[in-house]
């Protein structure tokens, strides 16, 4: 257990999700980077402990490389410790708004699928397949998450509940709702199916990174309409990223197959010629492909900086904008106080290499840092000025509410009372399921705290880094919001 203590409680950053707390700390006598994993129910703390220790016993150390180790485990705590791993495809999803080259897309799917594909023939399912649960090391994918998972086989049916609404097929969904809501018995279902729906949503949400709710995976599930719902994610897309969708046809026709159910086993997906196809291209490309994504990300990053405006001319404008806002504050005496006293404020100091993977380092000072970040905050929701931002009085530590903007559909109930009637899409044109389902810009508030220390390494304190946590909100627009502050910090 003394391997498993941390060095200190600044090192600590805890992450809460539905079912558990991710707590990721330095090692005090190893000083290596470890993830602990707190269960709020000790039933799925000991599914997923039996997962690691019993069934991957049976797998092959190749076969191993795709999930990660269990290092320890408390029965009385409900705790799993693993190794930590910094990168998570969702934040290679999020950071290229989908992965456009559809050779490192199918290089990441196919080894998921492959390690499904292992799981079923020892039939075992996971049941909760989706894109945050699928970490990057060294370019292999390791899938995590595995207290859903279970004994099944191809005939088998379930009726237990599993998975994540946005990466269920939509009776599943309203199934899981009829029981929350009247005490409904839960239809029964094939687990093994499930997993290829979810793998299907997964691919989806790796190519396009929107997030399809059940009215659109109805239309998707209905062959006559391919071309309306390849109609509406593109318009989706465009509405929330300002840009055009790039998906390559064989690719979106393995998804609508998939999850039209027309593809229900995983073999099914590897034997389509559609899949074989993009795997050829892998072949041809693999080597050159893997970065390409991120190279352009580097690219338009190194493109924002070379702005012919000087940093400090960028800076000045930006900061005079935000007290132009403050100016307008009902708050504007006590607010100017409690930033004059925080700006006189040290930042803490750290080790590069205990820093949590994936932290933005910059060269700016801490001054014109902090006036970056606050400009940036008050350009998302000017309401900072009413919030108690510089509450933090040991360290420089920010703790604001922002605002997440983002694109859903709105679906009118004469969709769903179409499909009640079993009224027979065909005789819908598009014009008239385009009226049934609307899009809109909706804003989804979310409370983070940012905090700007400064860097140490081989003796020198030349860098400074933010570090975000989530205090409350959806995990996935709090991502999204930070991927959006580091990138408007690049381009000053």
């Amino acid at each position: 257990m003394e391997d498993y203590i941390p060095l200190n409680n600044n090192d600590v950053k805890i992450i809460e999700s539905g079912q558990s707390d991710i707590i990721i700390f330095t090692s005090k006598k190893t000083q290596r980077q470890l993830c602990k994993k707190k269960f709020h129910y000790k039933e799925e703390y000991f599914i997923e402990k039996k997962f690691y220790l019993e069934i991957l016993s049976g797998f092959d150390d190749n076969q191993k490389k795709y999930f990660l180790e269990l290092l320890f485990s408390n029965d009385n705590d409900h705790e799993l410790i693993f190794p930590n791993i910094s990168q998570v495809l969702y934040g290679e999803c999020s950071q290229t708004k989908g992965i456009q080259c559809v050779n490192h897309l199918i290089y990441y799917f196919n080894q998921i699928i492959s390690t499904i594909k292992h799981l079923h023939d020892k039939n075992i399912c996971h049941c909760d397949i989706k894109v945050q649960n699928i970490l990057i090391k060294q370019d292999r994918a390791v899938i995590i998450d595995f207290g859903h998972y279970q004994h099944a086989n191809k005939s088998t049916k379930s009726q237990q509940r599993c998975g994540t609404k946005d990466f269920n097929p939509p009776k599943f969904n309203k199934s899981f709702e009829n029981n929350e809501k009247f005490n409904a018995k839960i239809e029964e279902y094939s687990p093994q199916e499930l997993d290829v729906y979810q793998l299907g949503m997964l691919l989806f949400t790796m190519a396009a990174f929107i997030k399809l709710d059940d009215a659109l995976k109805i239309v998707a599930s209905k062959q006559n309409l391919k071309s309306f719902f390849k109609q509406k994610i593109e318009k989706i897309y465009l509405e929330k990223y300002e840009k055009q969708l790039v998906m390559d046809p064989k690719l979106f026709d393995l998804i609508c197959q998939i999850l039209s159910f027309q593809i229900t086993e995983v073999n099914q997906i590897q034997q389509s010629q559609l899949y074989v196809d993009l795997l050829k291209q892998i072949n041809v490309q693999e080597q050159v492909s893997q970065y390409e994504d991120m190279k352009q990300i580097n690219k338009e990053t190194s493109n924002s900086r070379s702005s012919d405006e000087p940093t400090s001319f960028k800076l000045a404008k930006a900061y005079s904008y935000y007290q132009n806002l403050m100016k307008d504050s009902n708050n504007l005496e006590q607010f100017k106080e409690c930033q004059n006293k925080f700006f006189k404020q040290e930042p803490r100091v750290i080790e590069r290499q205990k820093l949590i993977g994936g932290s933005l380092f910059v060269e700016m000072d801490t001054q014109d840092l902090l006036k970056a970040l606050l400009s940036i905050l008050a350009e998302n929701n000017n309401e900072i000025f009413n919030q108690d931002v510089f509450s933090t009085k040991d360290s420089l530590t920010l703790r604001v509410e922002l605002i997440y903007q983002t694109v859903e559909t709105v679906v009118k109930d004469h969709f769903y009372q179409i499909l009640e009637e079993e009224f027979n899409s065909e005789d819908l044109d598009e014009e008239e399921l385009d009226e049934l389902i609307q899009t809109q810009k909706i804003g989804k508030k979310v409370k983070m705290s940012i905090e700007i220390v400064n860097v140490f390494e081989n003796g020198k304190q030349d860098m400074r880094s933010l570090l975000f946590q989530l205090i409350d909100g959806e995990y996935l627009y709090y991502f999204n919001l930070v991927q959006e502050i580091k990138e408007k910090i690049c381009k000053f």
